[in-house]
């Protein structure tokens, strides 16, 4: 089972704050991240449950940039009533006294202020936040932690459909690793057989002090052809994966992104190792596959 890192959901409730009933949305969104990564946008009344939050997300979603934005219907519905900010008044008075005498020898100016003008003066009305009580606040920590069960549910339906084309990709990359060992089998016959004749000619030639040094030579050569342990090491990687998909848990991408490292540096070995087309061929396809794999792993938590 696998799960995507990436999903949204979107919920709206009402919340009664008095006799009031306030409209809040939820918004939960997830993004590819290498590691869990958090942040919240809400009202400053709501600024106390984002630790609660972040660690909520942090439990089930493991892995991933996640936004959480929390929007209230009715911005002033935790605002206590509006009151007179005296000390912005007092300072818009005097300033206003201020410019009246400094340029009443100029111009006439008018120094009575209404109230309606000192409403208008931004800052001289204030508002304050009150902050929610308990219930008010658990009632929004479960409505939250419901929609975060529903941001798991489609991170595991997409990963159901990541799921499927990296077994897929992985099944092939199987099928190639068997091609290349048909092949690789047939190659180190041909090239094994035509060193030793070139071999047996030479030896003929060689004084019989240094026969046992270029018997040696000729070893050391065969076995820089031979590629048995990086397709056995493939084919332990390429069960390894299929293994890590199938078992239980959500954490699994970094596992995979480290074994589809591996395979790339085994199927790596292999192209260097043998100087034959089709070999060559089959490993640039592995490649291929495996890159696409690679991809897909990305988004997977």
């Amino acid at each position: 089972m696998l799960a995507s890192m990436t999903g949204f959901v979107a919920h709206t409730f009402e919340l009664s704050i008095g006799t009031e009933k306030v409209p809040i949305t939820l918004h939960l969104k997830s993004l590819n991240g290498r590691f869990f990564e958090a942040s919240c946008r809400m009202p400053h009344a709501l600024a106390h449950l984002e630790p609660l939050i972040i660690k909520k997300m942090r439990e089930r979603l493991y892995r991933g940039t996640i936004f959480c934005n929390i929007y209230l219907g009715s911005p002033l519905a935790l605002s206590s009533a509006a009151r007179p900010s005296w000390p912005t008044i007092e300072a818009y008075v005097k300033a206003a006294h201020e410019i009246s005498e400094k340029f009443a020898a100029q111009v006439s100016l008018k120094s009575d202020l209404d109230v309606n003008s000192l409403l208008m003066m931004p800052h001289a009305i204030e508002f304050t936040e009150s902050p929610l009580d308990t219930t008010l606040s658990d009632i929004i920590l479960q409505q939250i932690a419901e929609q975060i069960d529903c941001l798991t549910k489609e991170r595991l339906t997409e990963g159901r459909e990541l799921e499927l084309d990296l077994v897929k990709r992985i099944k092939a990359i199987g099928d190639l690793t068997t091609q290349i060992k048909e092949r690789a089998r047939v190659v180190f016959e041909e090239r094994r057989t035509k060193l030793m004749n070139e071999m047996t000619e030479f030896i003929g030639q060689v004084p019989a002090e240094n026969r046992e040094s270029a018997l040696q030579a000729l070893y050391g050569h065969l076995e820089k052809l031979d590629i048995t342990e990086e397709t056995v090491r493939l084919d332990a990687h390429h069960e390894n994966a299929l293994h890590v998909i199938a078992a239980k848990g959500i954490e699994k991408g970094k596992k995979l992104d480290f074994i589809l490292q591996e395979m790339f540096r085994e199927t790596n070995t292999i192209a260097a190792k043998c100087a034959d087309s089709t070999l060559v061929s089959f490993a640039i396809a592995v490649k291929v596959e495996l890159e696409k794999a690679r991809e897909q792993v990305q988004n997977i938590v």
